[in-house]
Protein backbone atom coordinates (compact mmCIF):
# COMPACT_ATOMS: atom_id res chain seq x y z
CA UNK A 1 0.00 0.00 0.00
CA UNK A 2 1.61 3.34 -1.05
CA UNK A 3 1.42 6.74 0.74
CA UNK A 4 -1.41 8.05 -1.42
CA UNK A 5 -3.48 4.90 -0.73
CA UNK A 6 -2.95 5.36 3.02
CA UNK A 7 -4.05 8.97 2.77
CA UNK A 8 -7.23 7.96 0.95
CA UNK A 9 -8.00 5.38 3.62
CA UNK A 10 -7.37 8.00 6.35
CA UNK A 11 -9.87 10.37 4.72
CA UNK A 12 -12.45 7.60 4.42
CA UNK A 13 -12.02 6.63 8.06
CA UNK A 14 -12.31 10.27 9.09
CA UNK A 15 -15.53 10.69 7.14
CA UNK A 16 -16.96 7.63 8.89
CA UNK A 17 -16.13 9.23 12.23
CA UNK A 18 -13.66 6.51 13.24
CA UNK A 19 -10.84 7.31 15.67
CA UNK A 20 -7.39 5.87 16.26
CA UNK A 21 -6.23 6.05 12.63
CA UNK A 22 -2.91 4.37 13.22
CA UNK A 23 -4.55 1.40 14.90
CA UNK A 24 -7.09 1.11 12.09
CA UNK A 25 -4.43 1.28 9.42
CA UNK A 26 -2.37 -1.38 11.19
CA UNK A 27 -5.49 -3.59 11.25
CA UNK A 28 -5.99 -3.01 7.53
CA UNK A 29 -2.36 -3.84 6.88
CA UNK A 30 -2.67 -7.05 8.88
CA UNK A 31 -5.79 -7.92 6.93
CA UNK A 32 -3.97 -7.41 3.62
CA UNK A 33 -1.06 -9.55 4.82
CA UNK A 34 -3.52 -12.26 5.86
CA UNK A 35 -5.22 -12.20 2.46
CA UNK A 36 -1.83 -12.44 0.76
CA UNK A 37 -0.89 -15.42 2.93
CA UNK A 38 -4.12 -17.18 2.04
CA UNK A 39 -3.54 -16.46 -1.64
CA UNK A 40 -0.04 -17.91 -1.60
CA UNK A 41 -1.21 -20.94 0.43
CA UNK A 42 -4.01 -21.67 -2.03
CA UNK A 43 -1.58 -21.26 -4.92
CA UNK A 44 0.78 -23.76 -3.30
CA UNK A 45 -2.08 -26.27 -2.85
CA UNK A 46 -3.10 -25.80 -6.49
CA UNK A 47 0.50 -26.42 -7.56
CA UNK A 48 0.62 -29.69 -5.61
CA UNK A 49 -2.75 -30.74 -7.09
CA UNK A 50 -1.32 -30.11 -10.56
CA UNK A 51 1.68 -32.28 -9.72
CA UNK A 52 -0.61 -35.06 -8.45
CA UNK A 53 -2.59 -34.85 -11.68
CA UNK A 54 0.57 -35.16 -13.77
CA UNK A 55 1.76 -38.18 -11.77
CA UNK A 56 -1.62 -39.87 -12.05
CA UNK A 57 -1.88 -39.16 -15.78
CA UNK A 58 1.58 -40.65 -16.25
CA UNK A 59 0.64 -43.84 -14.37
CA UNK A 60 -2.87 -44.18 -15.80
CA UNK A 61 -2.96 -42.42 -19.19
CA UNK A 62 -6.25 -44.15 -20.05
CA UNK A 63 -8.05 -42.32 -17.23
CA UNK A 64 -10.15 -39.34 -18.34
CA UNK A 65 -9.28 -37.05 -15.42
CA UNK A 66 -11.65 -34.11 -14.98
CA UNK A 67 -10.09 -32.54 -11.89
CA UNK A 68 -7.70 -33.07 -9.00
CA UNK A 69 -8.15 -31.06 -5.81
CA UNK A 70 -7.34 -31.15 -2.10
CA UNK A 71 -9.60 -33.34 0.04
CA UNK A 72 -10.49 -32.79 3.72
CA UNK A 73 -7.75 -35.28 4.64
CA UNK A 74 -4.18 -33.96 4.73
CA UNK A 75 -2.04 -35.40 1.95
CA UNK A 76 -5.01 -37.00 0.16
CA UNK A 77 -6.40 -35.58 -3.08
CA UNK A 78 -9.82 -35.91 -4.68
CA UNK A 79 -9.81 -37.13 -8.28
CA UNK A 80 -12.87 -36.75 -10.52
CA UNK A 81 -13.02 -38.81 -13.72
CA UNK A 82 -15.59 -40.13 -16.20
CA UNK A 83 -17.82 -37.14 -15.55
CA UNK A 84 -18.74 -37.71 -11.90
CA UNK A 85 -16.75 -40.65 -10.50
CA UNK A 86 -14.78 -39.71 -7.35
CA UNK A 87 -11.74 -41.49 -5.89
CA UNK A 88 -8.88 -40.35 -3.66
CA UNK A 89 -5.12 -40.64 -4.16
CA UNK A 90 -2.08 -40.05 -2.00
CA UNK A 91 0.21 -37.17 -2.94
CA UNK A 92 2.82 -39.60 -4.32
CA UNK A 93 0.05 -41.45 -6.25
CA UNK A 94 1.18 -44.74 -4.78
CA UNK A 95 -2.19 -45.43 -3.17
CA UNK A 96 -5.77 -45.02 -4.41
CA UNK A 97 -8.90 -45.15 -2.24
CA UNK A 98 -12.12 -46.05 -4.05
CA UNK A 99 -14.83 -45.65 -1.41
CA UNK A 100 -16.79 -43.22 0.72
CA UNK A 101 -15.12 -40.47 2.71
CA UNK A 102 -17.21 -39.87 5.85
CA UNK A 103 -17.23 -36.93 8.24
CA UNK A 104 -17.60 -38.54 11.66
CA UNK A 105 -18.79 -35.43 13.48
CA UNK A 106 -21.84 -34.99 11.26
CA UNK A 107 -22.24 -38.38 9.60
CA UNK A 108 -21.98 -36.73 6.18
CA UNK A 109 -20.99 -38.92 3.26
CA UNK A 110 -18.70 -36.40 1.57
CA UNK A 111 -18.05 -38.65 -1.43
CA UNK A 112 -21.74 -39.21 -2.14
CA UNK A 113 -22.54 -35.50 -1.80
CA UNK A 114 -19.72 -34.63 -4.18
CA UNK A 115 -20.81 -37.31 -6.65
CA UNK A 116 -24.42 -36.07 -6.58
CA UNK A 117 -23.23 -32.50 -7.17
CA UNK A 118 -21.05 -33.55 -10.12
CA UNK A 119 -23.80 -35.75 -11.55
CA UNK A 120 -26.34 -32.92 -11.41
CA UNK A 121 -23.91 -30.59 -13.17
CA UNK A 122 -23.20 -33.23 -15.81
CA UNK A 123 -26.90 -33.86 -16.45
CA UNK A 124 -27.58 -30.13 -16.75
CA UNK A 125 -24.71 -29.76 -19.21
CA UNK A 126 -25.76 -32.75 -21.35
CA UNK A 127 -29.55 -32.44 -21.14
CA UNK A 128 -30.08 -30.58 -24.41
CA UNK A 129 -27.78 -32.93 -26.32
CA UNK A 130 -29.56 -36.00 -24.97
CA UNK A 131 -33.02 -34.63 -25.78
CA UNK A 132 -31.89 -33.76 -29.30
CA UNK A 133 -30.54 -37.30 -29.77
CA UNK A 134 -33.78 -38.87 -28.49
CA UNK A 135 -35.97 -36.66 -30.68
CA UNK A 136 -33.85 -37.26 -33.75
CA UNK A 137 -34.15 -41.03 -33.25
CA UNK A 138 -37.79 -40.73 -34.36
CA UNK A 139 -40.98 -41.04 -32.32
CA UNK A 140 -42.22 -43.89 -34.50
CA UNK A 141 -39.24 -46.04 -33.45
CA UNK A 142 -40.25 -46.18 -29.77
CA UNK A 143 -42.98 -48.15 -28.05
CA UNK A 144 -45.31 -45.24 -27.35
CA UNK A 145 -48.10 -44.63 -24.86
CA UNK A 146 -49.82 -41.44 -25.96
CA UNK A 147 -50.99 -38.77 -23.55
CA UNK A 148 -54.46 -37.26 -23.51
CA UNK A 149 -54.98 -34.28 -25.81
CA UNK A 150 -57.42 -32.78 -23.32
CA UNK A 151 -54.95 -32.53 -20.42
CA UNK A 152 -52.77 -29.59 -19.35
CA UNK A 153 -49.51 -31.39 -20.27
CA UNK A 154 -50.66 -32.47 -23.72
CA UNK A 155 -47.75 -32.87 -26.09
CA UNK A 156 -45.14 -33.18 -23.34
CA UNK A 157 -42.69 -36.08 -23.61
CA UNK A 158 -40.64 -38.37 -21.42
CA UNK A 159 -38.24 -41.04 -22.67
CA UNK A 160 -38.00 -44.14 -20.49
CA UNK A 161 -35.21 -46.70 -20.77
CA UNK A 162 -36.80 -49.97 -19.66
CA UNK A 163 -35.94 -53.65 -19.33
CA UNK A 164 -38.61 -56.37 -19.26
CA UNK A 165 -36.66 -58.09 -16.44
CA UNK A 166 -36.44 -54.95 -14.24
CA UNK A 167 -38.83 -54.93 -11.20
CA UNK A 168 -38.72 -51.14 -10.76
CA UNK A 169 -39.50 -50.74 -14.47
CA UNK A 170 -42.63 -52.82 -13.86
CA UNK A 171 -43.56 -50.49 -10.96
CA UNK A 172 -43.06 -47.47 -13.20
CA UNK A 173 -45.25 -49.03 -15.90
CA UNK A 174 -48.14 -49.33 -13.45
CA UNK A 175 -48.29 -45.51 -13.57
CA UNK A 176 -48.65 -45.23 -17.34
CA UNK A 177 -52.38 -44.47 -17.21
CA UNK A 178 -51.78 -41.68 -14.68
CA UNK A 179 -49.06 -40.10 -16.80
CA UNK A 180 -51.10 -40.39 -20.00
CA UNK A 181 -54.14 -38.89 -18.27
CA UNK A 182 -51.99 -35.85 -17.41
CA UNK A 183 -51.18 -35.49 -21.13
CA UNK A 184 -47.68 -36.95 -21.03
CA UNK A 185 -46.43 -39.05 -23.95
CA UNK A 186 -44.26 -41.93 -22.68
CA UNK A 187 -41.70 -43.20 -25.20
CA UNK A 188 -40.08 -46.49 -24.23
CA UNK A 189 -36.52 -47.41 -25.18
CA UNK A 190 -36.08 -51.19 -24.91
CA UNK A 191 -32.79 -51.72 -23.10
CA UNK A 192 -31.77 -55.28 -22.18
CA UNK A 193 -29.10 -54.75 -19.56
CA UNK A 194 -27.85 -58.32 -20.11
CA UNK A 195 -26.95 -57.53 -23.73
CA UNK A 196 -28.15 -58.27 -27.23
CA UNK A 197 -27.78 -62.06 -26.94
CA UNK A 198 -29.92 -62.24 -23.81
CA UNK A 199 -33.45 -63.50 -23.27
CA UNK A 200 -34.76 -60.02 -22.32
CA UNK A 201 -33.47 -58.66 -25.64
CA UNK A 202 -35.36 -61.39 -27.52
CA UNK A 203 -38.46 -60.59 -25.49
CA UNK A 204 -38.09 -56.95 -26.49
CA UNK A 205 -38.01 -58.03 -30.15
CA UNK A 206 -41.15 -60.12 -29.56
CA UNK A 207 -42.85 -57.06 -28.03
CA UNK A 208 -41.91 -54.81 -30.92
CA UNK A 209 -43.04 -57.32 -33.55
CA UNK A 210 -46.40 -58.05 -31.92
CA UNK A 211 -49.43 -56.46 -33.55
CA UNK A 212 -50.30 -54.68 -30.30
CA UNK A 213 -46.97 -53.47 -28.91
CA UNK A 214 -48.50 -51.62 -25.97
CA UNK A 215 -50.52 -54.61 -24.73
CA UNK A 216 -47.59 -56.93 -25.32
CA UNK A 217 -45.26 -54.76 -23.22
CA UNK A 218 -47.91 -54.41 -20.51
CA UNK A 219 -48.37 -58.19 -20.45
CA UNK A 220 -44.63 -58.76 -20.20
CA UNK A 221 -44.25 -56.34 -17.31
CA UNK A 222 -47.13 -58.07 -15.52
CA UNK A 223 -45.33 -61.42 -15.84
CA UNK A 224 -47.59 -62.78 -18.56
CA UNK A 225 -46.15 -64.60 -21.56
CA UNK A 226 -45.24 -62.73 -24.73
CA UNK A 227 -46.00 -64.46 -28.01
CA UNK A 228 -42.86 -65.04 -30.15
CA UNK A 229 -42.69 -62.79 -33.16
CA UNK A 230 -40.17 -61.65 -35.71
CA UNK A 231 -39.92 -58.68 -38.04
CA UNK A 232 -37.64 -55.82 -39.05
CA UNK A 233 -37.16 -53.95 -35.80
CA UNK A 234 -35.18 -51.06 -34.25
CA UNK A 235 -34.49 -52.89 -30.96
CA UNK A 236 -30.77 -53.26 -31.74
CA UNK A 237 -30.74 -49.51 -32.41
CA UNK A 238 -32.34 -48.98 -29.00
CA UNK A 239 -29.27 -50.65 -27.49
CA UNK A 240 -27.02 -48.20 -29.33
CA UNK A 241 -29.20 -45.34 -28.15
CA UNK A 242 -28.44 -46.25 -24.53
CA UNK A 243 -24.75 -45.68 -25.27
CA UNK A 244 -25.44 -42.41 -27.08
CA UNK A 245 -27.37 -41.09 -24.08
CA UNK A 246 -24.96 -42.64 -21.53
CA UNK A 247 -27.54 -44.88 -19.86
CA UNK A 248 -26.43 -48.02 -18.03
CA UNK A 249 -29.34 -48.78 -15.70
CA UNK A 250 -33.13 -49.05 -15.73
CA UNK A 251 -35.41 -47.33 -15.33
CA UNK A 252 -33.74 -44.15 -16.53
CA UNK A 253 -36.05 -41.31 -17.50
CA UNK A 254 -35.14 -38.28 -19.61
CA UNK A 255 -37.73 -35.50 -19.56
CA UNK A 256 -38.32 -33.10 -22.46
CA UNK A 257 -36.97 -30.41 -20.12
CA UNK A 258 -33.53 -32.05 -20.34
CA UNK A 259 -33.81 -33.25 -16.75
CA UNK A 260 -32.89 -36.84 -16.03
CA UNK A 261 -34.00 -39.24 -13.29
CA UNK A 262 -32.12 -42.43 -12.52
CA UNK A 263 -34.49 -44.89 -10.88
CA UNK A 264 -38.15 -45.15 -9.92
CA UNK A 265 -40.24 -42.20 -8.76
CA UNK A 266 -44.00 -41.80 -8.31
CA UNK A 267 -45.91 -40.33 -11.26
CA UNK A 268 -46.81 -37.08 -9.41
CA UNK A 269 -43.08 -36.28 -9.17
CA UNK A 270 -42.69 -36.43 -12.95
CA UNK A 271 -45.88 -34.46 -13.53
CA UNK A 272 -44.65 -31.74 -11.16
CA UNK A 273 -41.30 -31.58 -12.95
CA UNK A 274 -43.00 -31.10 -16.31
CA UNK A 275 -45.35 -28.47 -14.90
CA UNK A 276 -42.42 -26.55 -13.43
CA UNK A 277 -40.36 -26.23 -16.61
CA UNK A 278 -41.12 -25.93 -20.33
CA UNK A 279 -39.83 -28.40 -22.88
CA UNK A 280 -36.49 -27.55 -24.41
CA UNK A 281 -36.86 -25.91 -27.81
CA UNK A 282 -36.06 -28.09 -30.80
CA UNK A 283 -32.83 -27.18 -32.56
Amino acid sequence: MNLRSIQVVEVQLSILGLSNMKHSLRAIGAFIVGIAALFFASTAIADVADEVRERLASKMPQLDIKSVSESPMTGIYEVVFDGYRVVYVSEDVEHVLDGSLMELGTGRNITRERGDELQAARYEEMGKKWITTLRDFGAERYVNYEGSNDADLKGRDMYVFTDISCPYCARFHQQIDQLNAAGVNVHYVLFARAGQNSQPHQQHINIWCNADQQQSLTDGKAGRSIAPADCDHPVDDHMQLTRDVEVNATPTIVMDTGERVDGFRPAPDFIAMLQAKPALAAE
